[in-house]
């Protein structure tokens, strides 16, 4: 280990996944339950990967940085009150860097440059499909395809790992914030070149809608599910229980769960008639016969508070085990109020308080200006998740869902990359006693993509 290690970063304490120390079931009086440490982590510079975890006395970790930087075998040594793993967004589309919204993704390292700061270090690419621009051998969509193929995989130099692709549709009933295409019914055999051209950029996601793939039998989800895409149903308001019951029935066929795309947008809830809503919020079925052969969806929620209603978040965090769930940014802009960007032919406007984005002129939200750092203090500060359990909602499980878990991602574990985000403790003496919302104060001070730091990070 010596003779590899070059780095090393010394936690008070740390979320170490191979420990499964914490309940993820159960809501607790400390804010830090699950989290283990004094440890020293060891990182591979060439590697960019987390050789071991070991154990520290309880000395004070000044000390015992300099005991470290005494043996002459470590570029750096840094120390932090707490170390999580990176954050991982599946669901972004991007933080600017274009003159329409729909073009950020052709300039993809404005954003990568930027979300280390904000604690993601993984990321899935949200592409829309507007009119005109799907199909054709030079479309807009194949150029970012190609360009994006390029980054797949790829740490680079300060910037976050592109991990692939979630297509926010072609198919989709209701569009909401999204922009009009002439492929909202693809039919089956286009549909299925469309995901082959997609495959080399790393399609994982797709969101889709089911009262549509309905009428063909599920014919569009079975090539998601053949292609090893996770299926997020999604953008349908009016899709029945048996078209809900028919995707997921398809999916556990298959061997598969299916998702649902930011649970409570663009679809509605009602007592009697349920919709993916009311499929979203369980955690099992009844023991009714209609409902064998099934499994409850994964879900993607926003945090912002401004697309969900706080007591609807709730419900839904008491109601659906937390290893079902994950927190996305769904984030289009910077929070900047007032700031307009175009948007295929429309303009968006950042709300007054800069948690949103609208349709300018309308109610319609198209989109979010939250980060998962701003996400994560929400779930510990307001919804009282422990630093553990939120860390699994903004982390380890958007990793699982994508498949991502499987390289490591999401998690800290020896032998994986060492996707790393350092904290700073909030001083008790200086804020409110209070340990949740001292907890949700923690400064993010660096964060680490393979091994290496990135820029300064931004709280």
């Amino acid at each position: 280990m010596d003779s590899e290690a070059k780095c090393v970063i010394l936690a008070k304490r740390a979320l170490l996944d191979y420990e499964h120390a914490s309940s993820l079931h159960a809501r607790a009086n400390d804010p830090m339950f699950g989290l283990r440490g004094p440890v020293a982590l060891h990182i591979s510079e060439s590697s960019g990967l987390l050789i071991d975890v070991v154990a520290l006395s309880h000395e004070p970790l000044a000390a015992q940085a300099q005991q470290f930087r005494s043996t002459g075998k470590y570029s750096s040594v840094e120390v932090a009150d707490v170390v999580l793993p990176g954050f991982v967004d599946i669901h972004t589309h991007g933080r600017g860097g274009a003159a329409d919204m729909a073009d950020f993704w052709l300039n993809p390292e404005y954003t990568l440059e930027r979300l280390p700061q904000m604690g993601t270090t993984s990321v899935l690419a949200s592409m829309v499909f507007c009119c005109g621009q799907v199909t054709g051998t030079e479309s807009k969509a194949q150029q970012t395809y190609k360009l994006l193929s390029t980054y797949i995989g790829s740490s680079g130099t300060n910037r976050a790992v592109l991990e692939g692709i979630h297509a926010e549709g072609p198919v989709v009933a209701d569009l909401g914030g999204l922009p009009p295409s002439e492929c909202q019914r693809l039919p089956v055999d286009a549909f299925e070149s469309l995901v082959q051209l997609m495959e080399p950029c790393g399609l994982r996601m797709m969101t889709i809608a089911p009262s549509i793939d309905a009428i063909d039998d599920y014919a569009r989800i079975k090539i998601l599910l053949k292609n090893n895409v996770l299926v997020a149903l999604g953008h349908d308001r009016n899709c029945t229980e048996d078209d809900i019951l028919g995707a997921l029935r398809t999916a556990h066929a298959h061997g598969k769960r299916c998702h649902i795309t930011h649970i409570f947008n663009v679809s509605s809830f009602h007592h009697r008639d349920p919709s993916l809503c009311n499929f979203g919020m369980i955690g099992k079925f009844p023991a009714l016969g209609k409902y064998r052969d099934v499994e409850p969806p994964t879900v993607e929620f926003i945090s912002d508070l401004a697309h969900v209603h706080p007591l609807t978040l709730e419900g839904l965090l008491t109601s659906k085990p937390l290893t079902d769930l994950a927190c996305i940014t769904d984030s289009v802009m910077e929070p900047l109020p007032g700031v307009e960007q175009e948007y295929n032919g429309r303009t968006m406007v950042v709300s007054d308080d800069g948690r949103a984005v609208t349709l300018k002129g309308t109610c319609t939200i198209a989109g979010s200006c939250s980060s998962l750092l701003d996400s994560f203090r929400t779930l510990v500060r307001v919804f009282r998740l422990t630093v553990a359990q939120a860390c699994h909602v903004v982390a380890t499980n958007p990793a699982r869902f994508v498949g991502l878990h499987t390289q490591g991602v999401g998690k800290i574990q020896p032998g994986t990359r060492a996707d790393l985000l350092l904290f700073t403790e909030a001083d008790p003496s200086t804020g409110t006693p209070e340990i949740f919302q001292r907890a949700a104060d923690m400064t993010l001070t660096a964060t680490y993509v393979a091994g290496k730091p990135c820029r300064a990070a931004h709280n």
